[in-house]
């Protein structure tokens, strides 16, 4: 791949990544700080693994510690 051209590598770091929506992520966040009685539900659904972002997933284990 070293005289790959870009559009190739481009394609190729791609799909190298995870499924992810950091959007989503956000939403999820912003939701449960809306709304708390939404932790109770999700709290049992979502790990911290499940959220791509690391700083989502240390917002996550924060809200987590606070139930």
């Amino acid at each position: 791949m070293l005289n790959a051209s870009p559009a190739t590598l481009e394609n190729a770091r791609l799909r190298n990544l995870p499924p992810q929506n950091l959007d989503a992520e956000q939403a999820v966040l912003g939701g449960v700080l809306l709304k708390m009685c939404l932790r109770d539900k999700l709290g049992v659904e979502l790990r911290p693994m499940d959220f791509y972002s690391p700083a989502h997933r240390m917002i996550w284990e924060a809200l987590l510690d606070l139930w």
